[in-house]
């Protein structure tokens, strides 16, 4: 019986501990609560979000912010559901307006000294791939 009483003492404080260090360590347990919620269900979130052709350069800044301005590898899919047309002058545009042009980068478009985006136009509504690359230390912009 006492063997049993210790088993379950170690068990109850290893949840407890493991719930301490995520606290600590700042896991985001509704997210993950919600992410398995979905795999068991069956009703997984599409890997994208979506946005308009008017958000998309916020988008883009956003994810361009959150891969360290090209210092580390990430990847982020974007449907864009509006129809209209993406392009670098629509997209260093909203940059300028925003006076982020020291953190992404264009000397083409009069905004900075580096060429940090390769983006070729596309037309929507259609899915965009935004493509961090440590090694260029670029963004790539696909659809």
């Amino acid at each position: 019986m006492e063997a049993i009483e210790i088993v379950v003492y170690l068990a109850i404080a290893l949840i407890i501990g493991a719930l301490i260090l995520g606290f600590i360590a700042g896991w985001d347990a509704p997210g993950a609560y919600q992410k398995l919620r979905g795999i068991f269900s069956g009703t997984d979130e599409p890997g994208y979000r979506e946005v308009t052709t008017d958000d998309f350069p916020k988008s883009v800044l956003s994810f361009w912010d959150s891969c360290g301005l090209g210092m580390k590898d990430a990847e982020e899919t974007i449907y864009v559901k509006d129809e209209g047309v993406l392009n670098m002058t629509s997209l260093f545009d909203e940059v300028k307006r925003a006076s982020l042009c020291k953190s992404l980068q264009s000397a083409t478009f009069d905004c900075g000294a580096n060429e940090d985006v390769l983006f070729d136009e596309i037309e929507t509504p259609s899915v965009v791939v935004l493509r961090c690359e440590k090694a260029t230390g670029t963004l790539s912009i696909t659809g």
